[in-house]
């Protein structure tokens, strides 16, 4: 303990005239408070500990930073200890009021939730209390949604993503809660709001692993890509190439636009970790993603027939199957099926499997039968029942296509009918000019009026005279 209190103490030694330049910090009335805020900030919960186990421990304010401390190190009891002797220091606190709700509200006590908000209502410019009500607004859009409230549940998280922009404006008065915040920001898709808390904890610790994720998880948020596949390699690098940062570096390449260098980083991690299934599934995803879907189940197939019985083998058969029936062509995924039917061993899962293939063959009713099946068969079953609910996703989108497809042929339909009404109007009519109509000599038809013109007589030379001295009108 003696050895960790002087490490945290020569820390806060070595980067005290840093920590005063980041401009955060609060009101603190002791340094070593705020060291430990800062401790706290790059999330090293227990050199926050050793540090304020230098300070006299009667105040409020240490008792509230030894309970977020504790919070972190997952020590519940010691935590809520912690906060009631803050709480006995200074009753009319509300940052310490709020700490002791959000820990009733971890405990799953939502009416915590209600008291945070009327808390917030009266101290909406506390900092600490506003980052409580974002827990407690969010607890109750779960709940509303829950309850089938989904007006109540969007207005709820709405407001809880307004109050983390609130609480990025007062970020540098709660350091503490920096890492609560990046998450919430990220959460809320504030990227560049993420960006300004991560570049002034970084500028505390460059070499905080922590503060690296988050770095590259704001990345991905604002779809600077190649940016988070740089972070995440770097990131690879200064771990030593551990597995875990192998994962992430991974996670990352899965997202990028394939080309031959992403390939052979790849390759690269897959030897490196050749029994790391996770990784080898990124990879597979990248390449069905890259319009590559039958080279990545052929390497999958690889690796399936090298895993032997076991999860492991059923794991990646699920994978395969999940990119052939995503990325593939209807002939692909029921050549694929056909080849693990056999290693399939859940017969609900086969049906799903093939109603997913009788749908891509457009066979909708065929394919409503099989989704029809997994979910009367999991209807009594107890626990979760993931596969019916994903069957029933399958039920609406398929019946959505039907509905559609109905709507698609009525109006086909609807034209053809038009054309042949409007060709047999054309034919009546022409059949109507023959029958009134005869064929001239030229070929042309005349009409009655011509024809009894045609039969009347000559007329005779006086009225052709007579005709001839008719006036005519005046041009």
């Amino acid at each position: 303990m003696i050895k960790n209190t002087c490490n945290a103490l020569q820390y806060c030694l070595a980067f005290g005239v840093l920590f005063s330049l980041i401009g955060c910090g609060g009101t603190d009335t002791s340094p070593l408070q705020a060291d430990a805020r800062r401790f706290l900030q790059i999330d090293q919960p227990q050199e926050a500990l050793d540090v304020l186990s230098g300070i006299d421990a009667s105040e409020g304010e240490v008792h509230y930073l030894r309970s977020l401390a504790f919070e972190r190190l997952k020590n519940k009891d010691a935590a809520a200890t912690e906060i009631d002797l803050a709480i006995a220091d200074d009753e009319e606190n509300a940052k310490f009021a709020g700490l002791k709700l959000r820990q009733r509200l971890f405990a799953k006590d939502l009416s915590a939730a209600d008291e945070i908000i009327e808390l917030y209502d009266q101290n909406s410019s506390t900092p600490a209390v506003a980052l409580f009500a974002v827990y407690a607004f969010q607890a109750k859009a779960v709940q509303y949604r829950a309850e089938g409230k989904a007006r109540a549940s969007k207005a709820n998280a709405t407001t809880a993503i307004e109050i983390v922009e609130a609480c990025v404006v007062m970020s540098s008065e709660i350091p503490e809660f920096h890492r609560e915040l990046i998450s919430f920001a990220l959460q809320s898709g504030l990227a560049a709001d993420a960006r300004k808390l991560i570049d002034r904890m970084q500028r505390i610790d460059p070499d905080n692993p922590t503060i690296a994720r988050d770095r590259i998880a704001v990345y991905l948020l604002a779809d600077e890509i190649d940016s988070a596949v740089s972070a995440a390699k770097t990131y690879y690098r200064q771990q030593k190439r551990t597995e875990e940062s192998a994962l992430v570096y991974s996670g990352v390449l899965v997202t990028a636009k394939g080309n031959e260098v992403r390939d052979e980083e790849f390759r690269e991690l897959i030897r490196a970790f050749p029994l790391n299934i996770k990784i080898a599934e990124q990879f597979a995803i990248y390449l069905a993603r890259d319009a590559r879907v039958t080279v990545a189940c052929e390497m999958l197939r690889g690796l399936i027939d090298r895993s032997g019985d076991g999860p492991k083998r059923t794991q990646l058969i699920s994978t395969n199957m999940a990119l052939a029936l995503d990325r593939g062509t209807a002939d692909f995924a029921a050549s694929e099926l056909d080849h693990y039917r056999d290693d399939i061993k859940n017969e609900l899962m086969i049906k799903y499997y093939e109603g997913r293939v009788l749908y891509m063959q457009r066979q909708h009713q065929a394919a409503l039968e099989k989704m029809t099946y997994v979910i009367e068969a999991q209807k009594n079953e107890a626990g979760p029942r993931a596969l019916a609910n994903e069957a029933l996703t399958w039920v609406k989108r398929i019946m959505a296509d039907q509905v559609k497809g109905d709507l698609l042929q009525n109006a086909a339909d609807g034209i053809q009918n038009l054309k042949t009404a409007n060709k047999k109007f054309k034919t009546r009519f022409a059949t109507d000019d023959e029958e009134d109509g005869t064929e001239s000599e030229g070929g042309s038809k005349s009409t009655p009026s011509e024809k009894n013109d045609s039969e009347q007589p000559a007329p005779s030379k006086a009225e052709k005279v007579g005709e001839s001295e008719r006036p005519t009108a005046k041009e």
